[in-house]
């Protein structure tokens, strides 16, 4: 019996290094989460800024990138915080955090605050994508990407949600 376990472990080792599996899987391995370029110029132009930094902090399959903008106009936006996920199954996941933001935002004593606190569904990005107004917040996500885009300023819900939006669109490319 002993022989016959130590053929099978031999035999499986085998398969495995002939797969190529042999080994530990490193992050550096996997695919991993980045910044994508095209936020900083989406990010700069509506800014209205030339002059703009990032920070990236890139993990395995999740980078959070933030934005900042020196001397911003008045009315635009001057930092942002974007998410963007790639590890597996996002889209199951994005589908978790509109249910219990949903739920959180029900739960509220306060009806008004509620309202601003409560997902809004927004067309046309990804499969599915929400604005949460109060919080200045827009997540949306495909099949391999999930986007959560935090726009860290004040500026009214009407400028907030084109300028999230097209940032999101541009996390998702």
């Amino acid at each position: 019996m002993g022989r016959t376990l130590l053929r099978a472990l031999a035999a499986t080792s085998l398969s495995v290094a002939a797969l190529g599996l042999a080994g530990p899987v490193t992050a550096s391995a996997l695919p991993a989460a980045s910044c994508p370029p095209a936020l900083k110029v989406a990010f700069a132009r509506d800014a209205a800024v030339a002059d703009v930094s990032v920070h990236p902090s890139p993990a395995f399959e999740l980078a959070t990138c933030h934005y900042r903008a020196r001397k911003v106009p008045h009315g635009h936006c001057g930092a942002a915080t974007i998410q963007v996920n790639t590890a597996p199954q996002v889209f199951v996941d994005f589908q978790r955090w509109l249910v219990e933001t949903g739920q959180t935002a029900a739960q509220s004593p306060n009806r008004a605050s509620a309202a601003g606190h409560s997902p809004v569904q927004v067309n046309g990005v990804g499969i599915e994508a929400d604005w949460v107004p109060a919080d200045r917040l827009f997540e949306t996500s495909t099949d391999k990407r999930w986007v959560a885009v935090k726009l860290n300023c004040r500026v009214p819900a009407s400028r907030g949600l084109p300028l999230a939006r097209r940032l999101a669109v541009a996390a998702l490319r």
